[in-house]
């Protein structure tokens, strides 16, 4: 009996050695690859800046294209993209009311690429603004409700006719004050 506990033991033991060397092995070989996806990637850090005013650009998107890496700027207009794989790539800056700008970058294993780039101010145009004013029939129906004593609340027909509603009861869930409760569909 006592030769079958030692030889337990002993198993036991061998197991936990080899067991040990097993995850000793493991955790190298992570080790080593993440090594070597490190040394195949670099960052790229840098200012963005407006060259007329020399402020810093705050929320300016930078892009480096055809790639899912993109960051935007901090309130010092600085931004930091890591692990970018190493080689040629274009970088794109846009901010609203600014030129776009497209920058060829080359990006070494394990080096970090620093740049001071400045965009300049382009302005941008809108489209037209067009006032109108209220439909007759809105105007007439609004005078009615001032004038009327018992009278809450007016929408013309030509407004009811323009509203996208399949029926008076969506109409008046418009109004101010009025709730529709649906029942059987």
């Amino acid at each position: 009996m006592s030769d079958l506990i030692d030889s337990r033991d002993i198993s036991r033991q061998y197991f936990l050695q080899g067991l040990r060397k097993s995850l000793l092995i493991i955790t190298w070989m992570l080790i080593g690859a993440g090594s070597l996806l490190a040394q195949g990637t670099g960052t790229l850090t840098g200012v963005i800046t407006d060259p007329q005013t020399e402020e810093t650009m705050i929320g300016a998107h930078v892009i480096v294209v055809g790639t899912s890496f993109n960051t935007i700027s901090d309130p010092d207009g600085k931004f930091l993209l890591t692990n970018l794989p190493a080689g040629n790539h274009t970088l794109k800056i846009s901010y609203i009311g600014y030129e776009d700008k497209e920058v060829e970058i080359t990006v070494t294993a394990g080096e970090t690429v620093k740049l001071n780039l400045e965009l300049v101010y382009s302005g941008f145009e809108m489209d037209e603004v067009v006032v109108t004013a209220l439909a007759r029939g809105q105007l007439k129906a609004i005078n009615n409700q001032l004038n009327a004593q018992d009278i809450r609340n007016v929408v013309s027909a030509e407004r009811i006719q323009e509203l996208p509603d399949a029926n008076v009861a969506e109409t008046l869930g418009r109004l101010p004050g009025v709730s529709i409760k649906r029942v059987g569909g």
